[in-house]
């Protein structure tokens, strides 16, 4: 039913967080809909068996240690300066990977062989140490050839996957959190 009880506020009604306002409007509800009312009555009774069956005993000076913690805690909002910085770096980023996604298409060829050039000395190691173990290195072989033949049709994922993450980047900075610091 609209406009019904949310488990969230039972939930609140249960560890005794609800201000007599609320508690007010929760038992006003309860009293004309039943569904409400059956719903209360369930969690009033957990809320006693939570009261006498799990009793906690506290040892002494625990309530005090924890609370003077928390008071010796400071929020410090984010600096203005530094949040200028990083949305220049964040800026500088994204043009940083608009720039690539412009030269990325007639740089693959070169990419391409800068790939080969560094790959080639580790796949003549591991064709080499296939040989040596008598194991079959043309499978191997087959499959650098195979990733050296499609590593331009890999690069528009690889891009798609740096501008997500340069995405996640610049929310993450847009965010302006505040920060908590002992002492």
């Amino acid at each position: 039913m609209k406009g019904c009880i949310t488990d969230k506020t039972f939930n609140r009604f249960l560890d005794g967080s609800l201000d007599d306002e609320s508690l007010k409007k929760l038992e006003a509800h309860c009293s004309f809909c039943e569904s409400c009312a059956g719903e209360l009555e369930k969690w009033k009774k957990l809320k006693e068996r939570l009261e006498k069956e799990y009793v906690v005993d506290v040892p002494v000076g625990f309530r005090e240690r924890v609370m003077s913690r928390i008071a010796a805690e400071r929020i410090i909002p984010a600096s203005q300066a530094s949040g200028a910085g990083q949305r220049l770096m964040a800026a500088v980023f994204l043009f940083a990977l608009a720039v690539c996604s412009l030269f990325i298409p007639p740089m693959t060829p070169v990419i391409s062989n800068i790939f080969t050039a560094l790959i080639k000395p580790f796949s003549e190691l591991v064709y080499n140490a296939l040989s040596f173990l008598g194991l079959d290195s043309g499978a191997v072989i087959r499959l650098f050839g195979n990733i050296m033949e499609n590593i331009g049709g890999l690069l528009p994922f690889f891009m798609t996957c740096a501008v997500l993450t340069a995405v996640a980047f610049v929310m993450l900075i847009a965010g302006n959190r505040q920060v908590r610091r002992a002492g």
